[in-house]
């Protein structure tokens, strides 16, 4: 006998030893942990500072064998989103799963449907199904669902999932899931047949539209299944749109047995989150079924159905419950309780001191509902926060606490107001600090007082444009005193800003409303037809197949812009880029990636009627950070075959000046172009050109970006308006302002408020501007815009 014993020791030994136990914290892991898993395995979530592990879909082990996936620590929930997919085992096989110390969400927690295990359509019995001290929420169907197969052949049917010896959930939290009204699912929804379910020591709270805990379903119903329900000491605060709490119908035995004991059954009296008023739901049963032995004792009902109306019976008067016990039972008014007693149950805190008389009212003496919920303090201190304004948010709203801990009240921020203290209930101000911490030695109670903002306005204005645009952020429609705002303008590449009103002179401005803000923008306009500056971009890496221009002065006339993949092949699509270049000058713009080995580049092009137009210019601004030609060019053409070369320009060789800096690309459009019904301006590199690359970079494909796209129209091509060279120089000495001409032509000087307080003809060369107050000003020449302080 001795030595049997010892084999089986020793048996179970080599069993426990071959176990492993895997601690994971990104999906890789679990993953890779979740494909070798054996019978009896363990998988260990790791808690990572509040990361959510999302597992994606998961098949149970095809081998079948118990299986647990358990938190590392119960102090600390990981997130775990995932969908365990059950699989067909024969039979003897068994499968089963414990989830332990886990906050269990469904792989999609915002979709419309699913559930965190699924058996859909499977056959598998399994040994355990057990959820211990775990927090559910999201789950947005069901937290397991069990789909029976198809039948095998007209006369032969599967008559459920299979068996589940033995089913627990105990000391968990279930909030927040199946919200909205087209979700009206169980949270355990079973078409296996349990021999076993105990339903203890949990909270169910904030589920207004989950139909029950517990439901059967897909089984055949003449299977007579004699199980045994348990539902002990749970605190239970939610309604149903239909159904009952446990809700078993006909797909159990008549001698099945459902015990419920110690439990609070309470229909909340508030608006939850969704603005639902739970009081006004249809009152829930607690327990659905046909025939059975039930139970019921020291519970606390209030708001629920009756026992008995959930009692199945057809209409010749059979499927009566064979035994209803339900004494004693109580009610909140019986046990003198009423939802003040609780801490702050619409947010799912149920504490209750253990002055209660719930705290005694078990069937043994002992709590009734979730005992977790049971306050002991040797000498407990309430308190209570509220705010005298309606919008604003206190945390917490109450609480009880040991005398002497450390206590941390806050009091949210609200739009067109501002916290000023705490007070007590005499309005003596207690601090002015927020949040407020302190050590509670009294029953306490804390009013949030705040103070009505006053409202400031904020007008830009914008003058000498109608084409530039500004932003505010944050966006309101209305701000108030001490707000800070940023406005930020944007000239799509067609305007000169000359400066604000008030003598500011960047694109960008921070303000405080410590009053009223008024500002104007200045601007000169460009004589433009058609813009792409791709300021619409808000992510790198966009593709578009076409697109028009985001300015254009004819809605009629907007022109589009492709890539052709050299010679003639319409691209599907070309690439874009949202502020290249960062720390640098930022442009958005589009790319044009080409082949090197091409004969013929590929390249960019707009298409546009020039029809009524004259003095027409094109200017564009292109770089790289990456391998380019040293020859690029724009050129027009009339049939989108042939093409005329009107700018040719070199990159610069040095690698300082090349990558990640703009080089303006520009010129006048020949006679030729002008009041065409169509035309094409492309964007081309010289493939016999050098190429310049990176050391580092693939030589495979040359890298342009353009950006700043402008058409202009009605210019005097014979005047210097058009000039829109970069190399004239402004700088002052004394009581003088001296420009240095690349040629000669027309000088305006703007002051900041946009006015012209100078015009001048200018010579090649230096020119000196005497007579000017000092100040702030704006010199024009051509197409350039140069600041000058003097």
């Amino acid at each position: 006998m001795k030595k049997h014993v010892l084999l089986l020791i020793v048996l179970c030994l080599s069993l426990a030893m071959q176990a492993k136990n895997t601690l994971v914290t990104t999906k890789t892991q679990f993953t890779t942990a979740w494909g070798t898993l054996a019978n009896g395995d363990t998988i260990t979530v790791g808690y990572n500072g509040g990361v959510i592990l999302n597992t994606g879909a998961v098949n149970l082990p095809a081998a079948g064998g118990l299986i647990t996936v358990r938190g590392q620590s119960p102090d600390s929930l990981p997130i775990l989103q995932t969908e365990f997919d059950g699989v067909t085992l024969a039979d003897g096989v068994t499968t089963g799963l414990i989830c332990e110390n886990l906050h269990l969400q469904y792989r999609s927690p915002d979709g419309t449907s699913g559930q965190v295990i699924y058996f859909n359509k499977k056959y598998a019995n399994m040994t355990k199904l057990i959820f211990r001290h775990c927090e559910i929420s999201k789950t947005v169907r069901s937290l397991f669902r069990s789909v029976k197969p198809d039948s095998i052949s007209p006369t032969q049917r599967w008559a459920s999932c299979g068996d589940i010896e033995y089913l627990e959930m105990s000391n968990c939290k279930v909030h927040n899931t199946t919200l909205t009204t087209g979700n009206n699912w169980p949270l355990l929804y079973l078409g296996h047949l349990p021999v076993e379910v105990d339903i203890k020591n949990n909270t169910f709270y904030d589920l207004p539209y989950m139909k029950s805990i517990f439901t059967m379903n897909y089984s055949d119903p003449n299977q007579g299944r004699n199980a045994i329900i348990n539902f002990e000491n749970n605190t239970v605060s939610i309604t149903q749109n239909q159904g009952a709490l446990i809700a078993t119908g006909s797909y159990l035995g008549q001698e099945a047995q459902f015990n419920f004991k110690n439990n609070v059954f309470m229909v909340p009296n508030w608006v939850n989150a969704t603005n639902v008023d739970m009081s006004t739901l249809a009152k829930p049963k607690i327990l659905t079924a046909r025939y059975g032995l039930v139970t019921a004792s020291n519970n606390l009902v209030q708001g629920y159905n009756s026992w008995g109306s959930g009692q199945s019976i057809d209409t010749d008067g059979q499927g009566g419950f064979i035994s209803l016990d339900t004494i004693p039972q109580n009610t909140m008014a019986s046990l003198g309780v009423n939802w003040t007693d609780f801490a702050n149950p619409q947010n799912g805190d149920y504490s209750y001191l253990f002055t209660n008389p719930m705290t005694t009212a078990g069937s043994t003496g002992g709590p009734i509902g979730d005992p977790r919920w049971v306050l002991t303090y040797k000498n407990p201190r309430t308190l209570v926060v509220v705010s005298d304004l309606a919008t604003a948010v206190v945390t917490p709203a109450k609480g009880v606490y040991e005398n002497a801990t450390s206590v941390t009240v806050s009091a949210s921020t609200v739009v067109g107001y501002t916290f000023v203290n705490w007070r007590d209930t005499l309005g003596t101000v207690i601090s002015t600090v927020n949040p407020y911490k302190f050590d509670i030695t009294a029953n306490t109670k804390l009013v949030a007082h705040y103070d009505a903002l006053q409202a400031r306005a904020v007008t830009i204005a914008l003058k000498g444009t109608n084409t530039a645009t500004y932003t505010v952020t944050p966006a309101r429609t209305q701000y108030y005193a001490g707000d800070i705002i940023t406005t930020t303008l944007n000239t799509h590449a067609i305007n000169t800003f000359l400066g604000w009103s008030d003598g500011k002179t960047n694109l960008t401005r921070i303000d405080t409303l410590n009053a009223d803000l008024n500002v104007t923008a200045n601007f000169t306009q460009l004589p433009y037809m058609l813009a792409w500056d791709f300021s619409h971009l808000t992510a790198n890496n966009a593709t578009y197949y076409s697109l028009v221009s985001n300015v254009a002065l004819d809605p009629l006339n907007k022109g589009v812009m492709n890539m052709v993949l050299g010679p003639d092949t319409l691209a599907a699509n070309f690439g874009t880029r949202n502020n290249k270049f960062t720390g640098l000058e930022l442009n958005n713009c589009a790319l044009r990636k080409s082949f090197n080995a091409k004969a013929k580049p590929d390249f960019l092009y707009i298409k546009f009627s020039t029809k009524g137009k004259t003095g027409l210019k094109v200017s564009s601004a292109i770089s790289t950070d990456n391998n380019i030609r040293k020859i690029q060019k724009i050129e027009y053409s009339l049939d989108s075959i042939n093409y005329t070369t009107f700018v040719t320009d070199s990159m610069p060789s040095d690698s300082a000046s090349l990558w990640s800096k703009w080089k303006t690309l520009q010129g006048n459009m020949p006679v030729e172009a002008q009041d065409k019904d169509v035309v094409y301006v492309r964007w081309i590199s010289d493939p016999t050109s050098t190429l310049y690359a990176v050391a580092s970079s693939d030589k495979k494909f040359e890298y342009a970006y353009i950006s700043k796209i402008v058409v202009y129209a009605d210019l005097d091509m014979g005047s210097s308006v058009i000039n829109l060279k970069t190399d004239n120089t402004v700088y002052t000495s004394g009581n003088s302002i001296y420009v240095k001409a690349a040629i000669a032509g027309k000088l305006s000087v703007y002051d900041m408020l946009g006015r012209v307080v100078r015009s001048v003809k200018v010579v090649e060369g230096i020119n000196e501007l005497t007579g000017l107050k000092k100040g702030i000003y704006i010199l024009q020449i051509g197409n350039e815009n140069i600041k000058a302080i003097l």
